[in-house]
């Protein structure tokens, strides 16, 4: 597993992917104008949809809907690449068993915050 803590997703053009969107408290609407395609984050439930990016480019994520004092902030971005380009950017990203190799090695004490 990779793990990847970011406000950014890296997408693989024409290759199908499926959103999984969840609130913990108001409705949210997470939406990207170029893909024609929007859906609620509703509180306690977990929404879904497929869409399919076939074009390579940079775009904004938006909240779709008003959400309190915080929503001019509520924003994110798409990076859509070519298998190169992604298979690249994966490869550079930390796994799982890498991340308990790191903290295995770390003595009692130390503290090692990092943020890529």
């Amino acid at each position: 597993d990779v793990l990847i803590q970011s406000d950014v997703l890296h997408l693989k053009n024409n290759r199908p992917v499926k959103i999984l969107l969840r609130s913990v408290d108001v409705l949210h609407n997470w939406y990207v104008p170029q893909f024609r395609a929007k859906m609620d984050a509703v509180p306690g439930v977990v929404t879904y949809y497929w869409f399919e990016p076939n074009k390579v480019g940079e775009y904004e994520v938006l909240c779709a809907e008003y959400c309190g004092v915080g929503h001019y902030a509520m924003r994110g971005g798409v990076i859509v690449q070519d298998e190169k380009d992604y298979d690249k950017w994966l490869s550079e990203q930390e796994t799982f068993s890498d991340l308990v190799a790191k903290r295995k090695k770390l003595k009692n004490g130390d503290t090692k915050l990092a943020k890529k």
